[in-house]
């Protein structure tokens, strides 16, 4: 991958990107609805789910 992926965010913003990195994180296990996403070899995401 061109980035790094992350599943924890002390902020719970949910999917957040940038240019090197992707934050997945919407507070499941604390109230909020868990994140899954489908990523390319270069790092793109090409699908989000929220539950």
């Amino acid at each position: 991958f061109r980035r790094v992926i992350r599943g924890f965010d002390r902020d719970r913003r949910g999917l957040v990107q940038s240019d090197f990195a992707v934050s997945l994180d919407g507070g499941a296990g604390r109230g909020g609805p868990l994140l899954a996403a489908l990523f390319a070899p270069n790092g793109e995401v090409l699908q989000s789910l929220e539950a």
